[in-house]
């Protein structure tokens, strides 16, 4: 098995910006991807899921999804440090 060989050119400040502007450009809009996920997936547990799989129960057993969802966004934003 043979290896290639990179040569490590050092980029100029001006690429070396434009890769930095691209890579927090694509992590933005990675973040705000999943967050429209767990967003949209928080609903349908709610208002869909919850009729599909427990339609002998009432509403509110469908709402209870909300403040897991809601804890669980919020232990994701914090710094692990404070998570432990």
């Amino acid at each position: 098995m043979t290896t290639a060989e990179v040569a490590a050119i050092p980029l100029s400040d001006f690429d070396h910006r434009a890769q930095l502007h691209r890579a927090v450009i694509a992590s933005t809009v990675g973040t705000m991807i999943e967050y429209y996920d767990f967003l949209l997936y928080g609903q349908m547990a709610a208002l869909v899921f919850a009729k599909l799989y427990f339609p002998s129960s009432d509403s509110l057993t469908g709402t209870l999804t909300f403040p897991r969802k809601s804890g669980h966004r919020v232990t994701r934003i914090l710094p692990l440090p404070v998570r432990g």
